[in-house]
């Protein structure tokens, strides 16, 4: 009985980990694409292109993270309250 119970306190814990694990993707995610979004606009003041060469190298990596609602929240703060 209470080697059950120490195995259901174990799958709890790695249930927070990847809860926690899932929150620090997602908030990382966000950050990379609105870190790519200042490049960019940086790359068009300055006319770089290792700003955007720096974007472009980015993308593989966001874009296996990326989903809807993670999308969705990076085009409303970026475009969603009148800027």
């Amino acid at each position: 009985m209470t080697e059950k119970n120490d195995q259901v306190e174990a799958m709890d814990i790695v249930q927070e980990d990847e809860e926690t694990k899932q929150k620090r993707l997602y908030k990382e995610t966000v950050d990379g694409i609105k870190r790519n979004f200042a490049l960019l606009e940086r790359s068009v003041e300055t006319a770089e292109a290792r700003f955007t060469t720096r974007v472009l190298r980015t993308l593989p990596s966001i874009r296996r993270r990326l989903t809807c609602d993670i999308l969705a929240q990076v085009i409303s703060e970026q475009y969603g309250s009148g800027k």
